[in-house]
């Protein structure tokens, strides 16, 4: 039976589609790509950039897991979403929070973590637990 998909969880995988084009365009390879084909090798010294590249890659992952309804998509979401909120949590305190990034993650963990969503992404586990 084909589930439909929750409009909080389109609107989840939206958001880390949209979340790594702006990591990409921050850092101008977007921009360098799109006009001229390449990446600017200044942009490449960044000791940084294989960490983001990285990161961007799982987001799109975890975009498309969440989009396909795939239980490891929901997986990919909550351990990408801990780590954010670890981060976030380590800007605050080294004084510089990050406010809207800690109100998004709460917001996305706590909307996963809802009983109707873990039941369309992970059937089983809530089968186990209602027996």
């Amino acid at each position: 039976m084909k589930q439909k998909r929750p409009f909080g969880v389109t609107i989840i995988a939206i958001f880390e589609i949209l979340s790594s084009v702006l990591v990409l365009a921050s850092y101008g390879i977007l921009t360098d790509i799109l006009n001229r084909g390449q990446i600017d090798p200044i942009v490449l010294n960044h000791n940084i950039l294989a960490l983001q590249i990285s990161l961007i890659l799982v987001r799109m992952l975890t975009a498309y897991g969440l989009w396909r309804l795939k239980q490891w998509g929901w997986t990919s979401a909550m351990v990408l979403t801990g780590l954010l909120l670890g981060t976030d949590l380590i800007a605050y305190a080294g004084d510089s929070p990050q406010y809207v990034s800690m109100v998004i993650n709460i917001v996305i963990v706590f909307y996963l973590n809802q009983r109707d969503v873990q039941r369309i992404f992970i059937p089983e586990l809530i089968t186990k637990k209602a027996k």
